[in-house]
């Protein structure tokens, strides 16, 4: 009795936790869909970029005076969306564990816009408005009057929409300002200027649920169904005596399954606090009874098929014995998941000793590491940041930085990754600094201007650069144009030659140099 009351609770704090779980994952998936259609303008507006990047206060002016003049002239209402992803400010330093993201709206005419009905704000009278979204920590949107733009933040930024569907009004109101700019600003500027090429140009937000929340899920799932089938192996003998005392199937059934069948019910109590809070459970909630329903079936199954075989026993013997081999498949099929899946944290967590117990060399105590990463005003993806992040490095690489990226080498790839394809980027001053000797023994010097592709392969793995040859010629537009240079180091004799972060040794990986000469092409 004592451990039947045991799974019953066990049962319970489980499918407890997975309802949290899955409350939780689907109220952050509502409100993320919610916050994505509200910023949905498709509906009233056709989108359209400023080619000419204001750099001051009076610049941003002009250009807000010269939009105004136009969208009087045509009678038309438009808005400024202004994008901000950032970290808090805590004590005057930033917290890189707390994340923000703002998405601002400048509107011409506030109270004329159809922008408000997406947050059912039509019709209302407010001087600005605000959003927050509790599942969405960080994330707010504010609707403002234009006239606030200049006041409310320092970075001029921004993409605009025009409140028409008309294709003919949005080409006249382009032609006129593109007039109007090119006059103002001594430019000669074209209507496909204005036009947006790409997604992300629009500045939505990216919502993602945690990653780890759907495997959890699943392990719980899993130990909740291994629970009741131990459970009513537990209620088998209870079982055996409700048949011999004449029961029927059904009396049996609900006599025994009453109690994990309410476990159950119970443990989605939380539904009831969640539609306390007014969160959107229909979805959910048919879900959920689905699943209990399934769950119904199942153990309606298991105890028909036990009744069955009770008092007979050789069919007990091997309905016992088939049991056995499930529960055990599912063990098994268990323990090698949870094996799969923490073998790599157990890999990160090495790689993490390996680092933090790692001695660095007196030479590198000279650097610093950083990494950048695009936040701020308006962030793109990288493709639209390219051309600042090439800037950023430039400057890096001109005033000495070492560069070395080691995410696509042997000991970080999967080893699915076909051996051509794996290996380290690093740059000359990593060569200048760390030298790389050929199988001369010689110093390899790479000229800075060159513009080719520059590989260098350890002499005991030439057998690969024929197929890494052709993956690149296919791959990159550099190796097409400029060609590329195959250069061979033996690793005999770089026995010191390390990746400086964790002293790891890379003089048997694959080798991509960049220079000053073809950084521009990569």
């Amino acid at each position: 009795m004592k451990n039947k009351n045991l799974f019953l609770v066990a049962i319970f704090l489980l499918s407890f936790i997975l309802n949290g779980l899955t409350v939780y994952a689907n109220n952050y998936r509502s409100e993320a869909s919610l916050a994505l259609k509200q910023l949905d303008t498709s509906k009233y507006f056709i989108a359209f970029k400023l080619p000419v990047a204001p750099h001051t206060k009076k610049q941003f002016q002009q250009i807000i005076a010269t939009l105004n003049n136009c969208a009087q002239k045509m009678e038309l209402n438009y808005m400024e969306k202004h994008a901000y992803m950032g970290h808090v400010l805590r004590d005057g330093k930033i917290d890189y564990a707390r994340s923000f993201e703002e998405q601002n709206f400048y509107v011409y005419k506030l109270h004329q816009t159809h922008f408000l009905g997406n947050f059912g704000a039509l019709g209302t009278d407010k001087a600005e408005y605000s959003y927050h979204y509790p599942m969405l920590k960080g994330y707010q949107v504010t609707i403002q009057p234009l006239k606030q733009v200049f006041t409310s933040r320092k970075n001029f930024e921004g993409i605009f929409f025009l409140e028409t569907l008309d294709q003919e009004k949005y080409v006249t109101f382009l032609t006129l300002l593109n007039q109007d700019l090119n006059l103002a600003f001594k430019t000669h500027y074209t209507l496909n200027d204005y036009q947006i090429t790409r997604q992300t140009e629009l500045l939505l937000p990216s919502f993602e649920i945690d990653p780890s929340l759907k495997p959890i899920s699943n392990y719980l799932l899993i130990f909740i169904v291994i629970a009741l089938l131990i459970y009513f192996l537990l209620e088998w003998s209870q079982l055996r005596l409700c048949k011999l005392n004449g029961w029927s199937f059904s009396r049996s059934f609900f006599a025994l399954a009453s109690k994990p069948l309410a476990v159950l019910l119970l443990s989605i109590s939380g539904d009831i606090w969640a539609l306390y809070k007014k969160l959107d459970l229909t979805e959910l909630l048919f879900k959920q009874l689905i699943g209990f329903l399934i769950v119904f079936c199942v153990i309606y199954l298991v105890m028909l098929t036990m009744y069955w075989v009770s008092l007979n026993n050789i069919k007990e013997h091997y309905f016992s014995t088939i049991l056995f081999l499930l529960l055990s498949a599912v063990k098994v099929l268990l323990l090698t998941t949870l094996i799969s899946s923490f073998a790599p944290i157990g890999s990160l967590l090495i790689d993490g000793y390996n680092t933090f117990s790692h001695t660095p060399t007196t030479a590198s105590h000279k650097y610093a590491e950083f990494f950048p990463y695009v936040i701020g005003n308006n962030p793109v993806d990288d493709e639209s940041n390219y051309e600042d992040l090439k800037n950023i490095y430039q400057i890096a690489d001109h005033q000495g930085a070492l560069l070395l990226d080691d995410g696509g080498s042997s000991y970080k790839q999967p080893s699915t990754v076909p051996s051509y394809l794996v290996s380290v980027t690093l740059n000359i001053n990593y060569l200048n600094s760390y030298p790389l000797y050929d199988v001369d023994h010689h110093k390899i010097k790479i000229d800075p201007k060159i513009k080719q592709t520059i590989l260098i392969f350890p002499i005991n793995k030439k057998y690969l650069v024929a197929k890494r040859l052709e993956y690149e010629r296919k791959a990159t537009g550099v190796s097409q144009e400029y060609g590329i240079k195959v250069l061979y180091s033996d690793p005999k004799y770089n026995q010191g030659f390390k990746n400086i972060v964790t002293g790891k040794n890379i003089a048997n990986e694959i080798l991509r140099v960049i220079t000053p000469g073809n950084v521009n092409h990569h």
